[in-house]
């Protein structure tokens, strides 16, 4: 099972639509299925914070200008990227360039998902954008440079020659102004005042639900961490760590010191997170059982629609493939985890 931090997929849940909340009472536990989550008696684990009638101040949860940009920017950013024509002068450009001196690679010369503007001699080597005009995004480019004598970013290859392999990805333009027909082409509003006014409803509410949920998080206390699902969790996030170093043909260790960090840094990171993991499902099972909250097959199979419409349609080709590779448990808690944020959230009180 993928396992994840509620607190990353704060923004995520409120895509799908968020909220509701009333009075934290000692209710008694109901029985708990051993074959769900948890199936422990969560009072022995947590100590429950409230969580209803919470209140939260509307400058709080207003919407800041950085976060209005960076929507737009994920709403519309893919129209700055231009593959349809050559670059040329004034462009900005995004590219992957290895460099090779005297037959072998130049230390220091690679870069990938690299931005320069052309024409602006931003690396300080002539020849390197004018070798670039006049390329199609997608193709290659092979530059035979020479180093100024007085090359200054690295002055042992001053006079030197050198061999550049380019690959231009894209060009990166500026962002066309949003219009009725730009807005309707790119989301599911039907103009650009109806985009402007549900950004900033769904901004405030996801800025509430993060408000609330942290309230709750840091006033709940943990009593003890149950075992099993403390082992699974942290040998997850190794494990996690483990597979990218093998993308570098790495062991975990030298992976690490890649990383610039101790193994013993690293295992009290996996500790830390692992804990905060746990606190968070702790806390979403416990309201969800006090209040007894479930996910109907209804539910389901409209939150899963939701899930891959909003959220990971980019990286799967369809809701039943996203299934098979999250996994129903995976999706299931996701969608309780909506449910619990649903009520902390309506039963919140917002004051000036």
């Amino acid at each position: 099972m993928i396992k994840r931090s509620l607190t990353l997929v704060l923004c995520a849940l409120c895509l799908i639509a968020l909220c509701s909340c009333a009075l934290f009472d000692s209710l008694d536990q109901p029985t708990v299925d051993p074959n769900q989550p948890y199936p422990y008696d969560l009072d022995e684990y947590l100590e429950l914070a409230p969580y209803k009638g919470l209140s939260v101040s509307r400058a709080q949860i207003e919407p800041t200008q950085e976060q209005i940009d960076a929507q737009i920017e994920s709403d519309f950013g893919s129209l700055r990227l231009i593959y349809d024509r050559t670059a040329d002068f004034g462009d900005r450009v995004n590219l992957n360039y290895l460099a090779s001196y005297e037959g072998n690679d130049y230390e220091d010369g690679t870069e990938n998902g690299f931005f320069l503007t052309l024409g602006q001699n931003e690396l300080e080597l002539p020849g390197f954008d004018e070798g670039l005009v006049g390329v199609y995004p997608g193709e290659s480019a092979e530059l035979d440079l020479h180093f100024p004598e007085d090359y200054t970013k690295d002055p042992d290859y001053a006079g030197k020659d050198v061999h550049f392999t380019v690959t231009l990805n894209y060009i990166y333009a500026d962002l066309p102004e949003l219009s009725d027909e730009l807005v309707s082409a790119y989301t599911t509003y039907p103009t650009l005042a109806a985009y402007q006014t549900g950004m900033k409803e769904s901004l405030t509410r996801a800025n509430k639900v993060t408000a609330l949920w942290k309230q709750v998080l840091d006033r709940s206390r943990v009593l003890q961490y149950p075992e099993k699902e403390y082992q699974v969790y942290y040998e997850d996030f190794v494990k996690s760590y483990q597979l990218l170093a093998e993308g570098y043909s790495l062991t975990l260790s030298e992976y690490l010191d890649l990383l610039g960090e101790s193994e013993e840094s690293f295992d009290q990171r996996a500790n830390e997170e692992t804990q905060n993991y746990i606190k968070e499902d702790l806390i979403v099972y416990a309201i969800a059982r006090r209040e007894n909250l479930e996910v109907s097959e209804d539910e389901y199979t409209e939150g899963k629609q939701d899930y891959y419409d909003k959220v990971v349609f980019d990286y799967f080709l369809n809701p039943d493939l996203m299934e098979e590779t999250l996994g129903k448990d995976y999706l299931t808690e996701h969608l309780l985890a909506n449910k619990v944020l649903d009520l902390i959230c309506d039963s919140a009180v917002e004051n000036a």
